[in-house]
Parts: structure tokens; C-alpha cells; sequence
């Protein structure tokens, strides 16, 4: 044994077979013992997926060694932000971490993030807006007003034509009292 050496070096023990060594495990040789190598740098020997550059991960571990745990882990789910609480998230603004945040849902549905009456399902009104996000406006509205055919043009609407729609359409009026439509004195 040359215990004057000059090229002596540490060597770390590596128990989980990965390229790093475990800091508080160490040996002084000329040559690497079995199962050790030149370098402390893991932060946990007992697992081979957590050493210095590795992946990071949504596990509760610290993958990479960098002090960090979960960071810009490549499996995080995206998070949609729901600006009006109304359980729906914006398709645009959304962020990829492992744990839900405040404020962020886990679905891009909303088709108006600043609106709580405005998200997939809702009751359409008749107020200019597409309520239940399906790409048509003031359809089937809960809240369409009845309009009455008024064919003399005399402001009076027939009783027995009416339709249900959010504003007048042309030749309609909103009253029934028209007893002769067909006569504009009457």
C-alpha cells in the first residue's frame, strides 16, 4: 500500500448506480473502489432518477439536485386561469405545475374568462352575448319576448301571429291589439 501517493483521491460511494456520488459517503484510494466515483454531487443516493441535470418530475422529489422540488416538471398538468371563478378556464392563459393553484382550473372551456354568466352549459339571454360558449349568440334565449305580426302596419300586432325571438323582427310589434290586421283604420 502507498500511503505517500500523490495521485490519491476521493471517491464517493454511489448506491443507487447512476454516474453521482453520495457527499457523506466517501473513501481516499489511488483506484476506485467498487461501486464509487469521483464526483459527490447527488443529493439522493438511494434513487437512480435523482441526481445533478436529471428530469425533473411531479413526484415530491427533487430530481435534479438544485434545490428545487417539482420545478418545470415534465409530466406538470396545465393549469387555465378562471378569471370569474365560474369553474371554466381560459384557453389562452394557463400554466404547467404540478398542484393546482388559486385561481386556475383544469379545463380550457370559457369562451369569456371576464364574464361568471358566460361558460359552457349556461342559459342563453338575450343580451348580445354567446352565454353557453357554442358559438351562436342569443339562441334559444330563456328570456325572448313575444312579438305579433302586425301586417296593416299600424302598430297593432295580429293576436294569432306571434313569435318568440330577443328583438322585433321587421313587421312585428310587441302588443296583440290588433283585432283586424288586415285593415290599418282598424
Amino acid at each position: 500500500v502507498d500511503n505517500n501517493a500523490i495521485d490519491i483521491q476521493t471517491w464517493y460511494l454511489d448506491g443507487d448506480i447512476d454516474g453521482y456520488g453520495n457527499p457523506a459517503v466517501s473513501v481516499l484510494a489511488c483506484d476506485p473502489p467498487g461501486g464509487y466515483v469521483p464526483n459527490g454531487l447527488d443529493c439522493n443516493d438511494n434513487n437512480s432518477g435523482v441526481y445533478p441535470g436529471a428530469t425533473e418530475y411531479c413526484d415530491g422529489l427533487d430530481n435534479d439536485c438544485n434545490g428545487c422540488t417539482d420545478e418545470d416538471a415534465v409530466d406538470a398538468p396545465l393549469w387555465y386561469a378562471d378569471i370569474d371563478y365560474d369553474g371554466y378556464g381560459d384557453p389562452v392563459v394557463f400554466i404547467a405545475v404540478c398542484s393546482q393553484p388559486p385561481g386556475y382550473v383544469d379545463n380550457s372551456l370559457d369562451c369569456d374568462d371576464n364574464d361568471d354568466s358566460v361558460y359552457p352549459g349556461a342559459f342563453e339571454y338575450c343580451d348580445g352575448k354567446d352565454n353557453d360558449c357554442d358559438g351562436s349568440t342569443d339562441e334559444f334565449a330563456i328570456d325572448v319576448q313575444a312579438w305579433y305580426y302586425d301586417g296593416d302596419e299600424d302598430g297593432y300586432g295580429n293576436p294569432e301571429m306571434e313569435i318568440y325571438e330577443c328583438s322585433a323582427p321587421p313587421g312585428y310589434v310587441n302588443n296583440n291589439y290588433d283585432c283586424n290586421d288586415w285593415d290599418p283604420d282598424i
